[in-house]
């Protein structure tokens, strides 16, 4: 039994639909990306970047539309 005080130290999973075309191009840079990457090791990157780079933040607040939410 957890309690509010005890820290979550498993990840937690995240899903995220993608539209065909968008997954076979994430696919695809994954494999040409000249670096061992999957695409949920992608992702986490940019995540991990979103939430520490204020520029990148930015941009993609720019890019976000009520229909991307």
């Amino acid at each position: 039994m957890t309690t509010t005080t005890d820290t979550r130290t498993k990840p937690v999973r995240t899903t995220v639909d993608l539209t065909p075309e968008m997954h076979l191009e994430l696919r695809t840079w994954c494999l040409h990306a000249g670096v061992r990457a999957t695409q949920a090791g992608v992702l986490r990157a940019l995540a991990a970047r979103l939430l520490h780079d204020p520029e990148l933040a930015a941009a993609i607040k720019v890019d976000l539309t009520p229909a991307q939410t």
